[in-house]
């Protein structure tokens, strides 16, 4: 949520409302006395209203009013209220040594009159700021919910993807076991370097692209075991790769959706060519496979990884990402642009 209420923008509402009562009063008092006697009259005045407004703030309503104790902050208020017009008369007292005006201003009724009315005004005023913080509170916390909730909900995608993942390279290392294929434990192995990835990762949210970009092509050498050629898979990579971060897992499933639906076993000019473009602030992944046409074959968008991808892309980027699926020129291309950040 882009508009938050923070600390700063309360405190510097609070010092422009100070500001604005200081140089108010004191330009009514400079009418009345000297820039000495007016200014003094203005700090003493200005402090005890000060007083009596955070007393209010952060004394009286939360001991009451946010307790939902109407009756008894009524009376509390009325206390507070009272007793700084007495204290501020008492503390005017003190002023007969400075300026003899302050004796025929206490004995005056509008004195007394001002004072309450001023004093009802400094609290009605402190009304809103209390409101505007309780409110910047409950919008905090709400923001904070709701992040605690895309965060669990994050986990919960990414530790679905990794049993899936895992049952998906498991399916190609069985056919290499069934054919009796010596390769069987070089897929083993880095299999289990790939699972160490996905486990590990499962408790960051970002993780260097250069990372990421190594598993990709771990998980490309587990997928050639399958098949003869080595010519068929390309992969290519353009720009630099330094201290970018991004979501971990989320280059693999492109892979794993190609090898499970492309045709890479079916056809003698079968292709799978993945692209990583980086750009500053930013990243273009393309995946593009052959596959069968075949109406009953299930393909691309249908795969689970993908799906559950599609979830974390919006939780974690809104609006901010590219995602396109489909038939471009007889391959299957996938396409996925996101924002980068750089490690600290």
């Amino acid at each position: 949520m882009r508009n938050r209420l923070r600390f700063p923008w309360i405190l510097l509402a609070h010092l422009v409302f100070w500001a604005g009562y200081f140089l108010i009063v004191y330009f009514i008092f400079t009418y009345l006395l000297d820039w000495k006697g007016a200014l003094t009259r203005t700090l003493i005045m200005g402090s005890f209203h000060a007083l009596l407004m955070y007393t209010h703030l952060y004394v009286v309503w939360p001991r009451f009013m946010s307790r939902g104790k109407y009756f008894q902050y009524a009376i509390a208020l009325a206390a507070t209220w009272v007793s700084f017009i007495f204290l501020r008369a008492g503390a005017d007292q003190l002023l007969f040594w400075i300026n003899p005006w302050f004796r025929v201003v206490l004995e005056s009724p509008r004195y007394w009159g001002g004072s309450f009315l001023f004093g009802g005004v400094i609290l009605l005023i402190s009304a809103p700021f209390r409101m505007v913080e309780v409110i910047g509170k409950q919008v905090r916390a709400e923001e904070q919910l709701r992040n605690l909730r895309l965060e669990a909900e994050i986990r919960h995608l990414k530790g679905q993807f990794q049993p899936h993942f895992l049952f998906n390279t498991l399916n190609n290392l069985y056919t290499l076991a069934l054919t009796g294929s010596p390769k069987t434990a070089d897929g083993i192995l880095r299999l289990s370097g790939l699972m160490r990835y996905a486990m590990e990762s499962g408790e960051t949210e970002e993780i260097l692209l250069k990372k990421e970009w190594e598993m990709v092509q771990e998980f490309v050498e587990i997928g050639q075991l399958r098949y003869e050629s080595a010519d068929a898979i390309a992969l290519h990579i353009s720009g630099k790769i330094d201290t970018q971060l991004v979501p971990p897992l989320i280059l693999l499933p492109f892979i794993e959706n190609a090898f499970k639906h492309g045709n890479l076993d079916e056809a003698p000019d079968a292709s799978l060519e993945i692209s990583l473009e980086i750009f500053p602030g930013r990243i273009n992944y393309t995946v593009r496979n052959t596959y069968n046409p075949h109406p009953n074959r299930r393909i691309a968008h249908s795969g689970r990884g993908l799906m559950q991808l599609e979830q974390r892309l919006h939780l974690l980027y809104g609006k901010e990402y590219q995602l396109r699926f489909g038939n471009n020129n007889g391959l299957y291309e996938s396409f996925l642009s996101i924002p980068l950040q750089l490690a600290s």
